[in-house]
């Protein structure tokens, strides 16, 4: 019996198994991490519209908080595309609107809707991105039994996108808060 000592290399066999593994596991693998990759960005461009919506919200907050007055006559209650005006510390006039604006997405030019913050008519600036729509801007007034208003309800909606993607397919949240108002707080 002839025993191989210093064997160097792989024999045919082993070869030909090798590559027939390779053939079973290398797709199941892609298309694993595949899988992965598209569920990780779903959940990205989610949670990057309920970012933008508890920021909205909180800034909202802060902001009505420290207001003098609601401008309720050049207000805009109940509609989809709500216009708010109040007056800052500061006797500023404080509006918050959702236009429409254009910007390049997926090379070539889209009208789409951010929620613009406007203080005193010059300083205005979008609260959302320019990979985010607000289709949805909702401001309701809250009133007592004695017609006083007392809060606002908001509604936002906002879509995000990946400018390399359709427009607004990838997701999708809808946010709802109420924000009760000082009690010093008068109408204008």
């Amino acid at each position: 019996m002839k025993q191989f000592q210093n064997k160097k290399g792989f024999s045919l066999l082993e070869t030909v198994l090798y590559i027939g593994l390779l053939a079973i596991v290398l797709p199941l693998l892609t298309g694993f991490f595949l899988q992965f990759a598209q569920r990780h960005s779903v959940v990205d461009f989610r949670t990057r519209a309920e970012h933008q919506a508890a920021q909205i919200f909180t800034m909202l907050s802060f902001e009505l908080g420290q207001a003098n007055a609601i401008d309720v006559t050049n207000s805009t209650f109940g509609s989809t595309d709500s216009v708010l005006v109040f007056t800052d510390t500061d006797g500023l006039s404080v509006t918050l609107q959702n236009p429409t604006s254009l910007e390049q997405i997926g090379g070539e030019e889209q009208t789409i809707r951010r929620l613009q913050f406007e203080r005193d008519g010059n300083m205005a600036y979008f609260l959302t991105d320019y990979r985010a729509q607000v289709p949805v801007w909702n401001v309701e007034a809250v009133r007592n039994n004695e017609g006083i208003l007392t809060a606002l309800n908001i509604t936002l909606e906002i879509e995000t996108f990946d400018s390399s993607t359709t427009l607004f397919e990838s997701a999708r949240t809808s946010m709802q808060t109420t924000i009760a108002l000082q009690p010093y707080m008068s109408e204008l």
